[in-house]
């Protein structure tokens, strides 16, 4: 029987987990420790606490391990506003120019906001491309550029033309393109109440807090049953 996506997305999030918790490894390898078990603690466990947490898992039944981890999870979703929270206080964008008339820019954005950054160059790059082919498709062989810019060069002209479109069209969101828009891969007990286990990712991996995921997809606080 197959699995379904979120039940073969946490396959995998144990997967990666248990690459660097020898200790619960070694315990699920040895059958000392249920996967169900394994699956819970690898939710909470870093290389500093899986010693205890294996301990926890071999004294307790599968239950009493799922009441662990969500106690410490509770504990650690503290621990995570407030690092969220100072990472938000250390966003920062500065641009200055530099002696010989260059902008020079230097920032530091929330993963949520880097991501849709990155997709918005990704989606000015590909304009700016296709224009330059439309341009190319009508010269002169002997008009026609050989050479491609370096990336870095591409993402300068394309956040000079995500400026430009901003201005030109005024700052309104709208709706993405499919293509674009940014994926947030959040369990729906975790997306429901942020105490409850489960993963609350960026498309590359990057952790976000089931706050952050809660917020984007527009669930609120109050409500316990909205999805």
């Amino acid at each position: 029987m197959g699995l379904d996506p979120g039940a073969a997305r946490e396959r995998v999030r144990v997967a990666r987990a248990l690459e660097t918790l020898p200790r619960l490894a070694q315990a699920l390898a040895r059958g000392e420790l249920s996967y169900a078990k394994v699956r819970a603690l690898t939710r909470v466990a870093t290389p500093e606490t899986e010693e205890r947490l294996v301990a926890v898992g071999r004294a307790g039944t599968a239950e009493h391990v799922e009441r662990i981890v969500r106690g410490w999870r509770r504990v650690d979703r503290i621990a995570e506003a407030r690092e969220e929270a100072r990472r938000h206080q250390s966003r920062a964008l500065h641009v200055y120019q530099d002696e010989d008339g260059m902008v020079t820019i230097r920032g530091r954005l929330a993963p949520e906001v880097g991501a849709v950054l990155v997709q918005a160059l990704a989606a000015a790059r590909e304009s700016l491309y296709q224009q330059a082919r439309a341009k190319d498709a009508g010269a002169s062989p002997a008009d026609v550029s050989a050479e491609t810019p370096p990336v870095a060069q591409q993402q300068a002209d394309a956040l000079a033309l995500l400026a430009e479109t901003a201005l030109h069209h005024g700052i309104d969101p709208g709706a993405p393109a499919e293509r674009y828009q940014v994926v947030i891969h959040v369990d729906a007990p975790a997306l429901a109440d942020p105490d409850q286990p489960g993963q609350s990712i960026l498309e590359d991996g990057t952790h976000v807090s089931a706050e952050t995921s809660r917020r984007l997809a527009g669930v609120h606080p109050w409500s316990e049953t909205e999805k």
